[in-house]
């Protein structure tokens, strides 16, 4: 990613942050029960907490397209760096026609983490889409081009969270 981090855990970055400290969950808590299945942990990582970007900032953002969710991560590692990685995923239809949309949902996301919460924006990122239904947007269209080249991970259901240096 090319930044100079600092080492601050996930959890103290958004605390930090009052616009979104309140809304800090344990593990993968932030999640709502529609989408309890669309995220899990892998054996490699320990989720440091969580946070729901898009209700606690509802009232504060009512008319953006916010992103979804913020998961902090720590591997599991013996030999592991001591720093934690965020994955923020979106869970939101994949249908071509969404493409456009989630792009502004990410660039949303940036704009509001280095304006607002720079010791979160510090942290090493990975942006993860995940449908909520199917998936129709085939790896080899421009659509999923498009995404990968705004550094955007079209993943399936189950995503299991990872910790890699990207996040």
């Amino acid at each position: 990613m090319g930044k100079s981090r600092k080492t601050i855990t996930f959890r103290d970055a958004v605390k930090k942050c009052p616009a979104i400290g309140g809304g800090l969950c344990d593990g993968l808590q932030a999640l709502s029960q529609q989408y309890r299945g669309k995220v899990r942990q892998s054996k490699n990582v320990r989720v440091t907490g969580s946070i729901d970007i898009d209700s606690t900032l509802k009232r504060q953002c009512p008319t953006d397209n916010r992103w979804d969710y913020g998961f902090g991560l720590a591997s599991n590692a013996a030999k592991a760096p001591n720093d934690d990685r965020v994955s923020w995923v979106e869970i939101h239809p994949a249908t071509a026609g969404d493409v456009k949309e989630v792009i502004r949902k990410l660039q949303w996301l940036k704009n509001w983490l280095q304006k607002n919460a720079p010791e979160l924006n510090s942290l090493a990122s990975k942006y993860v889409w995940i449908p909520s239904k199917g998936n129709s947007i085939p790896p080899s269209s421009p659509q999923h081009r498009e995404l990968a080249s705004k550094g955007i991970v079209l993943a399936s259901a189950p995503y299991a969270l990872v910790y890699t240096e990207a996040g």
